[in-house]
């Protein structure tokens, strides 16, 4: 039995391993230096494993792939104790320095805060179902969040409706307020009054983008809130958008009477980038 296994040993303990276990087989590298290199790597691998008496090497790989940090500590002792150069030196004393560093922990990114917010709390402007003029009752909450428009900044819990006859052939019509949605787009916190000045500055007085988040954060400011450049981009796209909503080409006949006087039109992209 022991010269079986002594036998077997190549395979079980050298070829498989390489092959099956680091993918040697599977491996689509062709160019000499860096299939060497490659095999150099894995060598590396398997010799590190044998050092820490590792017997099944797929389930250490798959452990060290959820806990890289365990991986480069198993790196390092090998290195230091295979000789510990003064490369190998800084290594390990770099990270232990790091490792200290992170059991002390670093400050958590702070949660926004809105000292100055007012909760609103807002209802549908109809308040009878308009099948059976039932009273509707509160069903669902519609948003619970924060806007921020440039007066003040608002806690809206926006409140649906439903008319409660089960009778009722109206009984699945949800009830909103109109006033809520006009105050912010779904899924932006700055309000419409920002959206608009922002595409304002851009599109009349041209602005750049950098001038226009210097005066939005001036005017913000009071308000202990503050915006980022990126949003800006984000906010002038949303405005775009309503602009050509509300535009129906089509049906500008000021328009087309000055591309014909100029006998066509002239497109010019714009990337909204600092001039």
């Amino acid at each position: 039995m022991q010269l079986i296994r002594a036998h077997w040993a190549v395979e079980n303990r050298l070829h498989w391993r390489r092959d099956v276990t680091l993918g040697e087989d599977r491996c689509g590298v062709r160019f000499p230096p860096v299939a060497q290199m490659l095999a150099v790597l894995n060598t590396v691998v398997l010799s590190l494993m044998d050092f820490h008496r590792v017997a099944n090497v797929a389930r250490q790989i798959r452990h060290f792939a959820s806990h890289p940090d365990e991986a480069l500590d198993w790196a390092l002792d090998f290195c230091d104790r295979g000789g510990n150069t003064s490369v190998q030196s800084q290594m390990v004393n770099s990270r232990r320095t790091c490792s200290k560093e992170k059991e002390q922990g670093e400050p958590m990114r702070k949660k926004k805060r809105y000292a100055q917010a007012v909760k609103r709390i807002m209802r549908p402007e109809i308040t009878h179902c308009l099948e059976c003029q039932r009273k509707l009752q509160r069903c669902v909450t519609i948003s619970d969040r924060m806007i921020i428009p440039l007066k003040q900044v608002i806690r809206l819990v926006h409140c649906g409706y439903r008319c409660p006859h089960p009778d009722c052939s109206g009984r699945k019509t949800l009830y909103r307020s109109a006033e809520a949605d006009a105050l912010a787009l779904a899924g932006l916190t700055f309000g419409w009054d920002i959206v608009l000045f922002v595409g304002q500055r851009r599109l009349r007085e041209h602005q750049t983008v950098d001038e226009i988040h210097q005066s939005l954060l001036e005017q913000l400011t009071p308000l202990d809130q503050t915006i980022s450049r990126r949003e800006i981009l984000f906010l002038f796209e949303a405005s775009s958008a309503l602009l050509r909503a509300g535009t129906e080409v089509t049906h500008d006949e000021g328009g087309k009477e000055q591309v014909r006087k100029n006998k066509g039109i002239v497109l010019s992209i714009d990337g909204i980038q600092k001039d």
